[in-house]
């Protein structure tokens, strides 16, 4: 059974998970002029007044959504990056004394602990592997006196990456939202495994794995207006599992649950705009910062990956030390890398030369190939965002 909560694309008036399949019916109709549209539980979402802000806390509304997921589930598992978003998810448990049973965290530290970690954490291609070490680390460590009792799962990847880099089978797994980096992909990888070897079967649809699913993504209209979207990160471990050697089927409906997107608790992303809104009226430099970031953003060209450069991380690093009260701004937060791939860099200096980077030129060619005679090449890799909702204006 396939999560619609997760989103969907229509293309002549048929539902796809994947942007595949819709790119394949329009080859087949001989109908390249076409686009699809993102949807995004829009029978909620479009239902409610998005320019009246809810009169509760952010705090409350986190409280409440974690709740919601507790009494929801059997066994509860975070997958935590250390980043702002889990790290959120994550404190929205903890603080409020709700049990998680495992948090889960993936890593390269085989491969890291070869090298001086220093150096590591300054170079703009590797410091983001070093979060596990001055994110990671610190909080697994809170986490073990606040809730003893809750498990802590550590994935180090290194043989799996050195498995895929050396056996030259390298498949970016995150396609098409083609990123710099790979390990968004193993983390659904070991996820999977793990879901179906450790949980008994009688337990499998009472399990999820929680992810911190997104920030508000803003759009500024006619210099005044602002609006938000949802966009199709949401539907990438679907895409994955659907055609993942690793699962033979996809039986468990809401597996996976977004904690800030998600239909169940509709009103954190209003909140979330609604407090950016009020920042933007009160204090003009956090607003022309924003917009400087935007303009910069929209100058990338096509082949330019919006979600993993430093532009956007900046922006994110600014919003979220507005909707996350428990977000710590001192928190080690390394350079989203802008060319390379953290794990590439990382395996070429542990190990010596591989072939990914050609592999996934390959990939990249083939899909333009198959899909040379499409007009807008943008839906081959950049984000499709749902239909707009007015926030206010600033």
């Amino acid at each position: 059974m396939i999560n619609i909560n997760s989103g969907f694309y229509l293309y002549n008036k048929q539902i796809y998970f994947t942007r595949e399949n819709a790119l394949e019916e329009m080859l087949i109709n001989n109908d390249f002029d076409s686009t699809m549209s993102f949807y995004y539980n829009d029978n909620i979402f479009g239902k409610l007044d998005w320019s009246i802000e809810p009169n509760i806390d952010i705090s409350r509304l986190y409280k409440l959504r974690a709740q919601q997921i507790r009494d929801k589930y059997n066994h509860v598992i975070i997958a935590f990056s250390g980043g702002s978003d889990s790290t959120q998810v994550l404190m929205s448990f903890l603080k409020n004394n709700i049990f998680v049973d495992e948090i889960h965290v993936h890593t390269v530290e085989k491969m890291i602990n070869r090298f001086d970690k220093q150096i590591l954490a300054n170079d703009q291609d590797l410091s983001v592997l070093m979060e596990y070490e001055y994110a990671v680390k610190p909080m697994l460590k809170y986490v073990k006196e606040k809730s003893p009792n809750t498990k802590i799962v550590v994935h180090d990847v290194s043989d799996y990456l050195y498995d895929q880099l050396s056996n030259n089978k390298f498949v970016p797994l995150t396609e098409p939202i083609v990123t710099h980096r790979i390990n968004s992909g193993l983390n659904t990888t070991f996820g999977w495994h793990y879901l179906h070897e450790k949980i008994s079967e009688n337990d499998k649809n009472k399990v999820c794995i929680v992810r911190g699913f997104e920030k508000p993504v803003l759009f500024i209209e006619n210099d005044n207006q602002l609006y938000f979207r949802f966009f199709d990160i949401t539907t990438g471990t679907s895409s994955f599992i659907n055609k993942s050697k690793i699962m033979k089927s996809y039986e468990y409906s809401y597996v996976y649950e977004n904690f800030f997107w998600s239909p169940d608790m509709p009103f954190i992303p209003i909140k979330q705009s609604h407090m950016i809104l009020n920042r933007f009226k009160s204090d003009s430099a956090f607003l022309n910062n924003y917009i400087n970031y935007k303009k910069k953003l929209n100058a990338g060209t096509l082949k330019k990956i919006v979600h993993s450069n430093s532009l956007s991380q900046n922006e994110e690093r600014m919003v979220c030390e507005v909707i996350y009260p428990d977000w710590n701004p001192n928190t080690f937060v390394g350079s989203k890398p802008i060319e390379k791939s953290a794990e590439f860099k990382i395996y070429e200096m542990a190990v010596g030369k591989h072939q990914g980077e050609r592999l996934k030129a390959e990939l990249r060619e083939f899909k333009e190939k198959k899909y040379e005679k499409i007009v807008n090449k943008l839906q081959f890799y950049k984000p499709i965002f749902s239909r707009k909702y007015f926030i206010g204006e600033i």
